[in-house]
């Protein structure tokens, strides 16, 4: 999730606030789901973690 803070001369977004940044994450190893695990991110299958700039709410946007 981001917000747009420009159109010209090419789009710019921003991640600035508490409530943007990523909301769901597949692992780029085996593509399981992470989960939040403290200020990062954990995959539960595989071990793998990473950081990423996250959303508040990640984990609890529902993407029909």
């Amino acid at each position: 999730r981001a917000k747009v803070t420009g159109i010209k001369p090419s789009l710019q977004l921003t991640t600035k606030d508490d409530h943007l940044g990523a909301i769901r994450s597949l692992c780029s190893k085996c593509k399981t789901e992470l989960v939040r695990k403290g200020d990062g991110l954990y995959c539960p299958e595989c071990k793998y973690s990473t950081s990423r700039k996250l959303a508040d709410d990640y984990g609890d946007v529902r993407l029909d």
